[in-house]
Order: C-alpha cells, then sequence, then structure tokens
C-alpha cells in the first residue's frame, strides 16, 4: 500500500463521512465553456467522459416533461454514477480527483482559456439533518487544482 493510500485509509478510519446516510449520492467533473469542443477535453485529459453537450444542442439529461432544451452552453461530465458503488461522498469525490490530479497542467491551462471546472455531488439526504464531511486531503487536492465543489442537496 502507497504512503498516500495509507493515509487516506487512515483518514477515512478517523473522519466520519456522513451522518446519517443519505439514500444516494454520486459526483460529477463538469467543465463548461461555449465554444467547448467535447473531443478536445476528452484529448487533453485522456478520459472519456460520461456525458457531453454543445452549445445549442441536446443536453444529455431530459426535463420533467421528457423533451429535451437546448444546451446554454458546452459541456462535458464525468460522473461516477454506475461507477462508484458507495453512498460515501468521499469516495465519489475520490474517485475524480484521482482520475485527474496528475493532469494539473491540462486542468490549469483549460482554466486559464476560460473553461469553468467545478465538481458537483449530489446528495440525496433521508433527512434534514444529514450532511457529507470531507477530508483535509481531499480539500487540499481540490484547492491545488483550483476546483470548487458544488453541493447539489435534497431532502
Amino acid at each position: 500500500m502507497s504512503t498516500s493510500s495509507k493515509a487516506r485509509e487512515k483518514t477515512k478510519a478517523t473522519l466520519p463521512a456522513f451522518s446519517p446516510r443519505p439514500e444516494d449520492t454520486r459526483a460529477s467533473l463538469c467543465i463548461y465553456k461555449d465554444d467547448l469542443v467535447p473531443e478536445k477535453i476528452t484529448a487533453l485529459l485522456d478520459l472519456k467522459p460520461t456525458a457531453w453537450q454543445k452549445k445549442g444542442g441536446e443536453r444529455p439529461c431530459t426535463t420533467e416533461e421528457g423533451s429535451k432544451s437546448p444546451a446554454a452552453t458546452g459541456g462535458w461530465f464525468l460522473s461516477t454514477h454506475s461507477k462508484v458503488k458507495s453512498l460515501n461522498p468521499q469516495t465519489h469525490i475520490e474517485w475524480l480527483v484521482e482520475a485527474i490530479e496528475n493532469r494539473h497542467s491540462v486542468i490549469h491551462s483549460l482554466q486559464t482559456d476560460g473553461h469553468k471546472i467545478e465538481l458537483w455531488v449530489y446528495w440525496l439526504a433521508s433527512n434534514s439533518n444529514a450532511s457529507p464531511c470531507l477530508s483535509p486531503e481531499t480539500m487540499r487536492k481540490l484547492a491545488n487544482l483550483r476546483i470548487p465543489i458544488v453541493f447539489d442537496v435534497y431532502f
């Protein structure tokens, strides 16, 4: 086990992930820009997205009525949905961070070029007293990548 893996396991053992458990959680790395070219982002990151959209094209998700509305901006998305089997949001976030943490220069170049990059965490709580917790190591990695985290919380 590597030093970082040992530290991560120690952090997991000492920090509660949440209390109580959510009903569902997942995370997505989201990259946005009006003139985003999904194939370019895929090539630069050497990662296959779970979804993408071009401005004015169809969005990967449908509205409540079931009709597709045009995408307001270009987007490239990498989701943990169906890839990470855990109700711990930290596990989902770590999966995404590990996928991109060695791509600092690409991430920073995209940010400098005007791409908005965020990590979204979907959190479906079983009650209003549930909340996620992130380790200092995970927060440091996201800060080094200059990627904000957004919690999309539902009760």
